[in-house]
């Protein structure tokens, strides 16, 4: 018997396998968010990292993991990270949406100080060859702005933070070229050029930014 069809039957049943497997998923999530090159849904207590094409390129499940308190503004993503908030508002999980060496385990966290609970997390978009470090935006309920850092290595997550940027934050959202920060506030969007300033000198803080009237 010739080997080749049979070889291709085989290959599009597992891309039908698949398929099926994420048209469940999408009847069952609640929380979608997107990348440049993947997305990520959360159901049950699994969440699953998908590429555009259907395939599923990892999943994150263990005993401790709580989903049913989160929303798209408590999960975030990028091509080698996922953080999520904890069932508790004050800590951060991080993941490797790939998989990696430890597939569905915590690759570390990050634990907020901040007296409110924590509701929105974002980490910065840019995706540079061999670049590890992310800035994480990090705002809770009284409406305060933290900035944290995130560095990958190999087989180790290093973070830094958080250290308050700023009050009165209703939104915040990363460029996805660089590492701007837009922050939504009262009928002003406020562009932190280098919000990294932080952690070298934060007296330099103020010559950073600038307002845009939204009102």
């Amino acid at each position: 018997m010739d080997s080749e069809p049979l070889a291709l039957l085989c290959k599009h049943q597992s891309r039908f396998s698949e398929g099926v497997r994420l048209v469940h998923y999408l009847v069952s999530f609640y929380v979608g968010v997107l990348t440049l090159r993947s997305f990520v849904l959360v159901g049950g207590n699994l969440i699953t990292a998908w590429s555009y094409a259907g395939a599923r390129t990892g999943a994150i499940k263990y005993a401790a993991l709580r989903t049913s308190h989160l929303n798209p503004e408590m999960v975030t993503v990028t091509s080698d990270l996922l953080g999520i908030i904890d069932h508790d508002s004050k800590q951060i999980q991080f993941f490797d949406p790939n998989g990696g060496t430890a597939p569905g385990k915590p690759l570390g966290n990050l634990q907020v100080t901040s007296s409110a609970p924590v509701h929105h997390i974002s980490f910065s978009r840019h995706d540079y060859p061999r670049f590890s470090e992310r800035a994480l935006a990090i705002i809770d309920t009284n409406q305060d702005i933290y900035i944290g850092f995130v560095r990958r290595a190999t087989t180790h997550l290093y973070t830094e933070g958080p250290i308050k940027l700023d009050t009165a934050a209703r939104g915040a959202i990363w460029h996805n070229q660089a590492s701007i920060l837009a922050v939504v506030r009262e009928n002003q969007l406020r562009l932190y050029y280098l919000p990294q300033v932080l952690y070298m000198d934060s007296s330099l803080l103020e010559c950073t930014w600038e307002d845009k009237d939204i009102g």
